[in-house]
This record gives structure tokens, C-alpha cells and sequence, in this order.
């Protein structure tokens, strides 16, 4: 990564000279050791969230089978939950 900085000696050495500071070339180093979201099946957020995901659609579709067939005449289906309230509450 290369970043363009002030050093202080370069800002005192323009303000005595009267001119416009020469900015410095910093090369910087990161090490990256997890590609946090394009493995969709890698992160913990996103693998959670998938997984809250699928047993709450499981759990609809059986409810309304058996709304369908008359057997839970007074069950209350609860609002589905979407993926980024898995972030906050795990």
C-alpha cells in the first residue's frame, strides 16, 4: 500500500524555504489473513445469519403445513427475521 505523507522535517524545510511542502512516499505493508466476505460460506456472521435463515423458513413452511391441514387451529406465526439481525443478535 502507498500512502503520501508530510514529514515534519519536510514541512520545516518548505517553511524556511517559502515554499509548498513535498509530500513523502510511505509504502506500508497488511497481511490479510481471512477474505471476510467474498466466501459467503467462510465468515461467522454471514454462516450464522445463513443458517438462522434456513431453520426459520423450516419452521414456517411446517407451521403453515400444518395450518393447511387443520391440526394447529390457533397458531401464531411469528415475522420473519432478516440476515442483519443475526449481527446483533446472535
Amino acid at each position: 500500500m502507498r500512502e503520501l505523507r508530510y514529514s515534519s522535517a519536510r514541512l520545516r524545510a518548505a517553511a524556511r524555504e517559502g515554499r509548498r511542502p513535498m509530500p513523502q512516499e510511505v509504502r506500508r505493508t497488511v497481511a490479510v489473513h481471512s477474505l471476510a466476505r467474498i466466501d459467503p460460506r467462510g465468515g461467522t456472521v454471514g454462516a450464522l445469519a445463513a443458517v438462522e435463515e434456513r431453520r426459520a423458513r423450516q419452521v414456517t413452511r411446517w407451521q403453515e403445513g400444518l395450518l393447511r391441514a387443520g391440526l394447529l387451529p390457533d397458531l401464531e406465526i411469528e415475522p420473519g427475521r432478516h440476515r442483519h439481525g443475526a449481527r446483533w443478535h446472535g
